[in-house]
């Protein structure tokens, strides 16, 4: 059995895509970022406010004046709440803008990727699942939204908080502020580092669930005819088989966790333990105060909540890139037949078609060779035979859904590559003889349908079953 390729994310390119859907709201998105360093100084403030509080606690319990005391907490509850009210408003504005910067982004992606999707060549969609398609549209959807979160929610909140609570360190204690960047930094680096490593797992795990997905669509679609064959066993082991393929992408995506989590514990651990030793002699010599130390401790407590939500954002990013990775593949995908720089929204006025000297084939198996066939206007033609031999190509190729390989297939004359695609095949009239929204029957439903029907005709006697086999 050939050996699974290892999927590998383009972080460059997708990251481009995304760009290039947020600078069309590049002003939205750089107010919702001021709105988060707003806030988040806001907060930094409430740690000074309480170092404040705690010194001037010091300075009475040492026999200060009680009404200083008073004064002090007078103009620091005042401050606090005024903070607390920017913090309100700015709250608010936050998401006011997030929520229609990241509607506006979803509903662009959607538009941009459908509009192309739908655009492809026929060749594109019949080898392609409409589930998976499915899936990987709204899954694209939701990882825009989830990338933009992470900016927002996860990367801006730690960074802005890391550079104004080590400032503030720097400026009480240098020591105590280089552990704080020291730790921050390995506990980043670390995460990045095995979250990289995870990523080509969560795309083969995106894969299994696309395909199990699909899976599910072409069953439930064709669960009539499932039930009319007695087929149901046959598909539970089908998904079965597939269900055992999702877990165990699944686990081998998931089990990254565990490396993950541990050596963040171990990270922060030493950080901890290096803050209190140093902070503590600090103390101790009388370098700083209780109301300094009470500020080391409560600034570094202050980014363990923006840490972990950044090692969520971090997972959540890499999940987003796996997600967009499949969808953006698709923007890769170039239209097969193309309209000519020289085509043109020609009308059909008469009606001849002719098919003149075509050869056609699907990759290596030929359908069509030199053939040459004219159809007058109003005029009725059945064509006739054996499943395969190009019937269906003829009508594909006066459509333009694909293009001869050589000859020329004309109408009114004129080739078909002269016309705009959609306005020569907006004039032409089909009735499928399956609609494949309504029922699509695999090719083994299909034949044992035949076969039943050939057999009340002739008795079972002209036909083998060994013309069903797969």
């Amino acid at each position: 059995m050939a050996e699974k390729k290892k999927r590998e994310i383009d972080y460059w390119y997708n990251l481009r895509e995304y760009w290039g859907l947020l600078s069309k709201y590049k002003g939205k998105y750089v107010g919702v970022l001021l709105v988060v360093l707003l806030t988040e100084a806001a907060y930094v403030a409430d740690n000074l406010l309480f170092k404040v509080i705690v010194d001037e606690a010091t300075a009475l319990e040492a026999g200060g004046l009680p009404g200083t005391f008073v004064q002090v907490l007078l103009v620091v509850a005042t401050v606090f709440a005024t903070l607390a009210l920017f913090r309100s408003f700015f709250k608010f504005v936050q998401l006011h803008l997030l929520n229609r910067l990241e509607t506006d982004l979803i509903v662009d992606l959607k538009r941009r990727y459908f509009n192309h999707i739908a655009g492809l060549s026929h060749g594109f969609h019949v080898s392609n699942k409409t589930g998976s398609l499915i899936s990987r549209l709204t899954r694209g959807g939701s990882a825009v939204e989830r990338l933009t979160d992470v900016a927002v929610f996860n990367a801006a909140p730690l960074i802005f908080k890391l550079v104004v609570a080590t400032s503030a360190l720097m400026y009480f204690n240098v020591a105590a502020g280089l552990i704080t960047v020291a730790t921050i930094i390995a506990y980043v680096t670390f995460s990045l580092l095995v979250q990289n490593w995870q990523a080509s797992d969560a795309v083969r795990s995106n894969d299994a669930e696309d395909a199990e997905k699909a899976k599910i669509a072409d069953y439930f679609s064709n669960i009539d005819s499932i039930k009319y064959f007695g087929k149901e066993a046959l598909i539970r082991r089908r998904f079965s088989a597939l269900a055992d393929r999702s877990r165990s992408a699944a686990r081998a995506y998931w089990d990254w966790y565990r490396i993950t989590d541990a050596g963040q514990a171990l990270i922060l651990s030493v950080g901890v333990f290096l803050l209190v030793w140093v902070s503590a002699r600090s103390m101790l010599r009388g370098e700083i105060s209780v109301g300094t130390l009470v500020f080391i401790y409560s600034s570094f407590g202050s980014l363990i909540g923006p840490l972990f939500g950044f090692l969520f954002g971090i997972r959540t990013f890499y999940q987003a890139m796996a997600d967009l990775e499949v969808l953006f593949a698709y923007g890769k995908v170039e239209q097969e037949v193309k309209n000519l720089p020289s085509a043109r929204n020609f009308d059909i006025r008469k009606g001849s078609i002719e098919y003149r000297n075509v050869t056609f084939s699907y990759g290596k198996r030929g359908v069509i060779s030199g053939l040459n066939l004219r159809i007058q206007p109003r005029t009725k033609v059945a064509l006739v035979g054996h499943s395969g031999c190009g019937k269906t190509t003829l009508v594909k190729l006066l459509y333009r859904l694909y293009d001869v390989q050589s000859g020329v297939v004309l109408v009114d004359g004129r080739d078909v590559r002269d016309y705009v695609q959609e306005h020569l095949r907006s004039q032409m009239s089909i009735v499928l003889r399956i609609v494949r929204s309504l029922m699509t029957l695999s090719s083994t439903m299909l034949r044992l349908a035949i076969l039943r029907q050939a057999k009340r005709m002739c008795a079972g006697r002209c036909v083998s079953r060994s013309w069903i086999r797969s």
